[in-house]
């Protein structure tokens, strides 16, 4: 079989730009068996290039998506339709209580429904923790300020960190400042780092105590000093006080008294009274008076104070007892001289309130010599006397009442040397000295002359020392010729008072001043036609005799009266 002019022809595209064109032509074939034999080769060579042609176009695919990868943020498009609204923080507690310090962070999906297209590239989501202290609540003492601590992280009172859904949970530290009770956390959850607004947020707290309770008035102690203090119920429920003590437990072996008695614990029941069984909010127990009772030479102290219900321990505080030199100044203190009356002050220069007890202040001074201390005739006077009306204390930065000093003047010494001692049984707390000095005060007698007949004499009495004159014991007193009557103020008499002499309403006669003009005449009554001449003299003394008075240097002022 002849067959000619028969031409095959095969175009194929290999990675759509390149052709090939196969164009066989089959002239002239004498029978049929060479022309099957050559169109199965063909075919053969067609469908291998068919196979690498398909090869190609998957491998041109893939290298194209190698160049185009899809982010990881993109879990937010609209093919994943996924949203984060729903997304919670999980926190093992809540609430932490005395030592428990540590809180397990995590995220909370159990309200986000992932699907199996988008699980991959949620777990690489990043979300912003930020943690804080809430800053009304913190204080900027570095003492007393509570911080918050990761374990990779140094301690601060703000903390921003990440977590991932496929991460584990972080721990997240509390430490308290000293003397905190109560530290509230903040922990807000936001969908990345640029958010404005989280997306979730919540608050734990750490309590130094599992019951809210208070011991009001508790402080830190020293020396003998005694703390009066309450149990007051800060919770909103009744505390339970069958079988509930307060113990108090101190180191080094010193003991403790509770209102006045040695002991250990306190049976709070018995402490209410009156049959009462349960301590209402906001309520107080009676007074609690707590003071060392023995220190055994320890030189301080850790006391627990814990109330127990049974054998749980439902609240505790810590305060410390240290020996502490006394810190009493005796202030105010300056030299005097004759009557004058010396007011000073005790002064609690410590930082805590001071226990009076046994405390005395004391005098030493120059034998032969009479002191007064608040207008009693002794040498010594206990601190429990010298505080304010009702103190059981004497406050720290505080004094006690003035205390008056003064000497008695009828003393034939002209000086005294004068100790004043705070002591505290054979121990000195202060020590000061002064001195009293007996000071001559000079009283002049001015404006005097002679008179004649009824003529009034106006004169004056001036205080020429270097400070006042205590007016009370001193008197001008007039000696003359037997026989004739005076007045002196209008009033027939002899003597007068120094004091009756003073302005209104003075009681002492200052330095470089005057008495009030003081009138003297010869009482109309008297007859002293048989003396022509009357001399007389006008005297000034005090009753303790350590004056000085003087007219031209004398101690009286001559005058005389005559009949014209």
């Amino acid at each position: 079989m002849l067959v000619e002019g028969i031409q095959l022809s095969f175009i194929i595209f290999y990675n759509y730009k390149s052709l090939i064109y196969i164009s066989m032509s089959l002239r002239s074939y004498t029978n049929t068996t060479q022309l099957l034999n050559r169109a199965i080769q063909l075919i053969i060579l067609l469908i291998i290039f068919s196979i690498h042609a398909c090869f190609c176009t998957n491998a041109s695919n893939n290298q194209n998506n190698k160049k185009l990868p899809k982010p990881s943020s993109d879990i937010h498009t609209d093919k994943l339709s996924l949203s984060f609204k729903e997304l919670a923080l999980a926190v093992d507690k809540s609430v932490l209580i005395g030592e428990e310090r540590t809180v397990k962070v995590s995220l909370d999906t159990t309200k986000i429904d992932i699907s199996k297209e988008n699980r991959d590239q949620v777990k690489s989501k990043r979300f912003k923790l930020k943690v804080f202290i809430k800053p009304e609540e913190n204080t900027t003492d570095p003492n007393t300020t509570s911080y918050l601590k990761l374990p990779d992280t140094s301690k601060n009172t703000e903390i921003e960190t990440h977590l991932y859904m496929q991460n584990d949970a972080i721990d997240l530290e509390v430490v308290p400042g000293e003397g905190v009770k109560r530290v509230p956390i903040i922990l807000a959850l936001y969908e990345n780092d640029t958010a404005p607004a989280p997306i979730y947020s919540t608050t734990i707290h750490w309590k130094l105590n599992a019951h809210h309770l208070l011991l009001e008035g508790l402080s830190d102690l020293i020396n003998d000093q005694i703390i009066n203090f309450s149990i007051k119920n800060g919770d909103n429920l009744p505390l339970d006080l069958k079988n509930t003590l307060l113990t108090i437990t101190a180191s080094q072996g010193v003991t403790f008294k509770a209102n006045g008695k040695v002991c250990t614990s306190i049976d709070l029941q018995t402490l209410a009274q009156n049959n009462t069984i349960v301590l209402k909010p906001s309520e107080n127990t009676p007074s609690i008076a707590l003071q060392v009772a023995e220190a055994y030479e320890a030189q301080g102290s850790e006391i627990t104070l814990a109330i127990k219900n049974g054998t749980e321990v439902i609240f505790s505080q810590v305060i410390q007892w240290k020996q502490e030199p006394l810190k009493l100044k005796l202030t105010g203190l300056h030299d005097i001289t004759d009557d004058e009356t010396l007011s000073f002050y005790i002064e609690n220069n410590g930082n805590k309130p001071l226990n009076p007890e046994n405390i005395v202040l004391s005098l030493v001074g120059t034998p032969g010599v009479i002191y007064k201390l608040q207008d009693k005739t002794t040498d010594s006077i206990n601190l429990e006397e010298l505080l304010a009306s009702n103190a059981t204390s004497l406050d720290k930065g505080t004094k006690t009442i003035p205390i008056k000093l003064q000497v008695a003047p009828n003393t034939n010494l002209n000086q005294a040397d004068i100790s004043l001692q705070i002591k505290k049984g054979a121990e000195e707390i202060d020590n000061k000295k002064i001195q009293w000095k007996k000071e001559p005060v000079t009283l002049k007698l001015v404006g005097l002359h002679d008179i004649t007949n009824e003529e009034t004499l106006s004169f004056y009495i001036e205080n020429n020392s270097n400070k006042p004159l205590n007016t009370e014991n001193v008197a001008l007193s007039l000696v003359a010729t037997p026989g004739v009557k005076w007045k002196l103020q209008n009033e027939t008499i002899t003597s007068i008072s120094l004091r009756e002499l003073l302005a209104s309403n003075a009681t002492s006669l200052d330095k470089g001043t005057k008495t009030i003009p003081i009138h003297l005449q010869i009482d109309p009554t008297s007859n002293p036609s048989q003396n022509k001449v009357v001399i007389g003299y006008l005297l000034l003394f005090n009753s303790c005799s350590h004056f000085v008075f003087s007219s031209s240097n004398f101690s009286y002022s001559f005058f005389s009266w005559s009949l014209s």
